[in-house]
């Protein structure tokens, strides 16, 4: 077919969001309705991926709630034992290593 004869085979209707093009007897149908629904499921797509996501920070922030608690625990217990382990060498007549370091060696030790 000839560029003329496509174009007087050619038309456009836009109305309520149909486009119709004719060309060698075929119609094709764009429907405005098709792009909605693409751009719903694109949008439904988002929304589950941000629901995934959501789902997985307040995993991370329970963990993270759990694991300060552990440690905050971990602490204690540490300072509850150095306190017995001193005052257990002090009853022994032991002197506490931490007394008789220089400022060096607590630094280091700190580290």
């Amino acid at each position: 077919m000839s560029l003329i004869s496509l174009q007087i085979f050619s038309f456009q209707i836009q109305s309520r969001g149909i486009k119709c093009l004719e060309n060698d007897d075929r119609i094709f149908f764009r429907h405005e309705k098709m792009a909605s629904q693409n751009r719903a499921s694109l949008s439904e797509d988002i929304n589950l991926e941000l629901q995934a996501k959501l789902i997985e920070q307040q995993q991370l922030e329970r963990e993270a709630i759990e694991l300060q608690e552990f440690i905050n625990n971990l602490q204690h217990r540490a300072t509850e034992l150095r306190m017995l382990s001193s005052s257990a060498r002090r009853s022994r007549g032991v002197r506490d290593r931490g007394e008789t370091m220089s400022l060096e060696e607590e630094i280091e030790k700190n580290m």
